[in-house]
């Protein structure tokens, strides 16, 4: 769908989308807003998302929100049709955050709107692949199950994420098969390969090759706001190759560059839930996958570079592009997030978030707000910490922790000859918290209070 006039109202509402496997762009859903419009009156609510891939040329798997600006255009590239190209940021100060209006749809009763904003409401996604990030027109698209592209102001709440995963040819072969009436060994392979015993994982096409960014890709935003009451439940990236490194561009839950101003992830209204995040070896892609399972490969079990949970942060807003004024964290709820050690020695981010600018004379952040934190039988251990939080005023309450560090992913008895290698490589190389209050004038605060830590081995 495609539109030039901010008036225009787009209504996807309570829609199904299951079986389905796309070539370009998006699986599901594209909107492509003109320059002269605010990226507003788009509402995509109470749809169901099942069983989706695509081909390597798609970016987003479910869900792509797009604004052309007015110099770039849109790309010429035959596999990326009438797509907004991700070069430098064209948000202004222009675009305010606008209001919420009611408005009477003849079939749905009485919706709102937003004339200024992009909403995602209720919405769910079930056993779903992400777009692919490549090489556009000299400028590098980012892969992601939603992505935001120059829409100023968006919201994403009251969702359900469920088994959703990085590009895999496993998934893809499956759904064509499905689609098409064929066996898979009829589908055609690609550069990405499969899983399968033998490979080195340092040196496969599979971890290389094809990647996925995040589950959320935004890229010039003005404010983004993730929540109230989400549930991210087992997603997962293939994120073993520069896993925390700084130069990393994936982060499991949201990707976010070239934005400005606010980003809320959570909310009073409703609790956020993360949970079961173990990497891409996980109980649903051991049962989905055969190659996958350790019991009938035991490539899995013998390399522990293939078993490494999740290896990348979940929130990578550490852009230097980025120049957020205001981070909130609040009403989160996180659980059974594991992190394995991946043999690196010199971690450089943190397993949850980091606020952190690595080069002098950038934008330094005013205001990082957590309020309403729990974090519970999980263990990050090949990360720098938990939070890096730098700004001028930073706020911590209400934190609680329990049973951190105690958690072992290879309970599973699949698992056991990973048990020696697990011990050997615990790294413990950073704080639960690294703060920095930078202010030039030196009237910065850091209030920490009302939080509780228990039960705590890393």
């Amino acid at each position: 769908m495609e539109g030039s006039d901010n008036s225009n109202q787009y209504l996807i509402i309570q829609n199904a989308f299951r079986h389905m496997h796309g070539y370009v762009n998006s699986n599901a859903i594209q909107v492509q807003r003109k320059w002269n419009s605010t990226g507003g009156n788009v509402l995509i609510s109470g749809n169901h998302f099942s069983e989706i891939a695509g081909c390597p040329t798609v970016l987003s798997g479910a869900i792509l929100v797009g604004m052309q600006g007015d110099s770039n255009g849109t790309s010429n590239n035959s596999l990326a049709l009438n797509l907004a190209i991700e070069s430098e940021s064209i948000v202004s100060e222009q675009f305010n955050v606008g209001f919420v209006s009611p408005f009477f749809h003849q079939l749905y009763g009485r919706l709102y709107l937003n004339e200024m904003s992009t909403i995602l409401d209720n919405n769910t996604f079930i056993n779903m692949s992400m777009g692919v990030a490549r090489e556009i027109d000299n400028f590098f698209a980012k892969g992601a199950l939603i992505k935001l592209v120059n829409i100023p102001n968006a919201q994403i709440n009251s969702s359900t994420f469920i088994n959703v995963g990085a590009y895999t040819l496993e998934h893809s072969r499956y759904l064509q098969a499905q689609i098409f009436g064929l066996s898979e060994v009829l589908i055609s392979s690609n550069a990405k390969s499969e899983l399968k015993q033998g490979q080195n994982p340092d040196q496969s096409a599979f971890m290389k090759t094809y990647l996925s960014t995040s589950l959320i890709c935004g890229h010039g935003m003005r404010k983004l706001k993730l929540g109230p009451s989400n549930n991210f439940i087992n997603i997962w990236l293939i994120d073993s190759y520069k896993s925390f490194d700084l130069s990393q561009l994936q982060g499991i839950i949201l990707y976010l560059e070239q934005s400005k101003g606010e980003l809320i992830i959570g909310g009073l209204d409703g609790e956020t839930t993360i949970d079961q995040f173990e990497g891409f070896i996980n109980p649903y892609t051991i049962e989905r996958f055969k190659n996958w399972n350790p019991e009938l490969n035991p490539q899995v079990v013998q390399n522990p570079e293939i078993i490494n949970g999740a290896g990348s942060i979940l929130i990578n807003i550490h852009s230097n592009s980025n120049q957020l004024d205001n981070i909130f964290f609040s009403n989160l709820a996180l659980s059974n997030v594991y992190n394995y050690p991946n043999g690196s020695d010199a971690t450089q981010i943190p397993s949850i978030i980091s606020t952190r600018i690595n080069n002098s004379g950038m934008h330094i952040t005013t205001n990082v707000t957590l309020s309403g934190i729990r974090i519970s039988n999980s263990t990050l251990t090949s990360s720098c910490g938990y939070f890096q939080l730098q700004a001028k005023n930073i706020i911590l309450d209400n934190i609680k922790m329990e049973n951190i560090g105690n958690l072992p992913l290879m309970r599973n008895s699949m698992y056991e000859k990973l048990e020696e290698q697990e011990t050997k490589n615990q790294l413990v190389t950073s704080s639960i918290f690294v703060i920095s209050i930078i202010d030039e004038n030196d009237s910065g605060v850091l209030s920490f209070s009302n939080s509780t830590f228990v039960d705590i081995n890393s």
